[in-house]
């Protein structure tokens, strides 16, 4: 089991780090999507509301200009991007989003050992227009002349500044946490702790190592007897992060000081969350 577990671990963590990274596209593969017939050009008098409020946000960054495209979910899947709703494409400065948001998007995940368990079903309910401004505040991000120290850092900026958007749409924090923040969550917050910590809290005295090398059917056993409790544990955690996350970038008046410095002089050296 040991080598089952380390596989499985790695193999999230790699996930983990496809689906938040900032996406650089081959130029092959940006021609085969702007090409491709389900493709269409989405331009700021389609979406104003969303543009303003980045604009007003970020002014000097010429969001009213930046290029935005919808296309279908096999056109992202033939490039390689499975279970994304929108993209930002760092290199080109263009943004890709999946034509499937206006129905709701919904979360994809890896099974575990071949299960799908309650965590794995959570889904965003979000529209085109909050996909939109999440991946402005990723152009914008592109912008401000500084590396984040890590990618849950440079989605916590995006999911972070959209509050107030959220907010102007009459979303209260516990619905912008449960509707538009989850899925990000579930996969920021170490799931993998939880669940060990669950397990050896039930097999009193023993470590992390007699889960590590259980084998795999005993933890599926384990985890479908144990779901709604790790569920309810993880879903806390998450939440518990998504308060977080608002109530520095969305909330901190310091921290707006330290955005409203960095646009007026975006060439000095700063890390957003280091406060």
């Amino acid at each position: 089991m040991g080598s089952n577990w380390a596989s499985y671990i790695k193999y999230k963590k790699a996930v983990k780090e496809q689906r938040h990274k900032y996406i650089s596209l081959h130029v092959d593969s940006m021609e085969y999507i702007k090409k491709h017939y389900s493709t269409h050009a989405i331009i700021y008098q389609d979406y104003k509301e969303s543009y303003d409020y980045v604009d007003a946000k970020f002014p000097g960054y010429n969001v009213r200009q930046v290029k935005v495209f919808k296309t279908s979910q096999s056109v992202l899947e033939h490039i390689g991007y499975r279970g994304v709703g929108g993209l930002f494409d760092k290199v080109h400065k263009i943004i890709i989003i999946d034509d499937r948001i206006k129905a709701g998007y919904y979360n994809d995940d890896v099974l575990f050992f071949g299960e799908k368990l309650p965590w794995d079903n959570i889904k965003a309910i979000v529209s085109l227009d909050e996909v939109l401004v999440h991946e402005l505040l990723h152009y914008v991000s592109s912008c401000l002349s500084r590396t984040f120290s890590s990618v849950d850092l440079e989605e916590e900026f995006a999911y972070g500044h959209s509050v107030g958007y959220l907010r102007k749409k009459g979303l209260t924090d516990d619905d912008i946490i449960k509707q538009n923040f989850l899925p990000f969550l579930i996969k920021y917050i170490d799931t993998n702790k939880i669940i060990i910590d669950a397990f050896c809290k039930q097999h009193q005295g023993k470590d992390s190592t007699v889960f590590e090398h259980s084998d795999n059917s005993y933890i599926v056993t384990f985890l479908k007897k144990n779901a709604e409790s790790i569920y309810n544990s993880i879903l806390n955690s998450a939440t518990q992060k998504g308060k977080e996350i608002i109530r520095i970038i969305a909330d901190d008046k310091t921290y707006q000081q330290m955005i409203s410095e960095k646009i007026i002089d975006n060439k000095k050296s700063f890390k957003f969350l280091d406060i």
